[in-house]
């Protein structure tokens, strides 16, 4: 009889235990139901947020939504509530929310079969919904990524895509993330760390070399371009553009591109420890960290 009573009691705690971390985990007011002011903290579809960034590298967004996909409902929404992936944003004008990190966890949301499933939790770190400059204030408290795919910066902030769809691949930014997961350098809160290391490789590496000495395809055929159309950096006017030197990353242009970036690991992950690396944020303190997309 006492050990029944104990095996009751314990599965009693057990169970009281749950629905306390669940009530914790789901204790999020939505955004549209209360008042945003600096320090609160709220629940918000994915697809009312607004980005600050241009590009974004789609090897890691397309590994995330591979793992979302694979997640319950009640799973994914309990991870999207941990700590480390709380979403930080800037209340803009209009009430807009706009964040300042995690937008590749956001468009994997979007891209997810549980966008209309699941809330994203927003911090607001600060209240510029008044101000008559914002978008001076986010420049100057450096809380916008104004670089493009070919790195031409600084773009008018105003030009900013309100859809997370709308951002660009960059797969210099793709290559940064595969080698810091392979210990090329630690991961620190320097804003920015991997797009300062996609823009690093960028000048050391040329991923459509890369790709070629691996025989990766690169340009469609079809189009009759080669890679490199991608470098030519001035033209004398429109007549003499193609459309892979305006876009060179799409997936006309660089049909293989995963292929291509996983190729170029080895030669970055090289780079990444040789002392031309010296002074970027997390230099010599990578640890392996294998990507799982599962």
């Amino acid at each position: 009889m006492i050990k029944l009573t104990i095996v009751i009691f314990t599965l009693f705690f057990i169970i009281s235990i749950y629905h306390c971390f669940n009530i914790v985990q789901a204790s999020y007011q939505d955004c549209d139901d209360i008042k945003l002011k600096t320090g609160v903290s709220c629940a918000i579809k994915a697809t009312q947020l607004r980005p600050t960034q241009f590009v974004v590298g789609m090897d890691e967004v397309e590994c995330k939504k591979q793992k979302y996909n694979g997640m319950s409902k009640s799973d994914l929404q309990n991870f999207l509530q941990k700590s480390d992936n709380i979403v930080p944003a800037v209340l803009g004008p209009n009430g807009e929310l706009y964040i300042t990190d995690h937008h590749h966890q956001t468009r994997a949301v979007i891209e997810s079969n549980k966008v209309n499933d699941v809330n994203e939790i927003v911090y607001i770190e600060a209240d510029l919904s008044q101000s008559s400059n914002f978008w001076q204030s986010m420049v100057s408290n450096n809380w916008a990524w104004l670089y493009d795919e070919k790195v031409h910066q600084p773009i008018n902030p105003s030009l900013l895509p309100i859809d997370f769809l709308q951002l660009v691949n960059d797969p210099y930014r793709s290559l940064a993330w595969y080698v810091r997961h392979q210990g090329g350098y630690g991961k620190t809160s320097k804003s920015y760390q991997d797009f300062i290391w996609a823009n690093f490789f960028r000048d050391n590496l040329n991923l459509t070399e890369q790709a070629i000495i691996n025989n990766i395809r690169i340009i469609d055929n079809d189009n009759n371009n080669n890679y490199n159309d991608f470098n030519n950096s001035i033209q004398s006017g429109p007549s003499t553009w193609t459309y892979c030197q305006t876009a060179p990353y799409s997936l006309t242009c660089f049909p293989n591109e995963p292929e291509a970036v996983q190729a170029a690991v080895p030669a970055a992950l090289k780079l990444a420890l040789s002392p031309a690396a010296a002074g970027l944020p997390g230099y010599g303190e990578g640890e392996v960290d294998p990507i799982s997309c599962e």
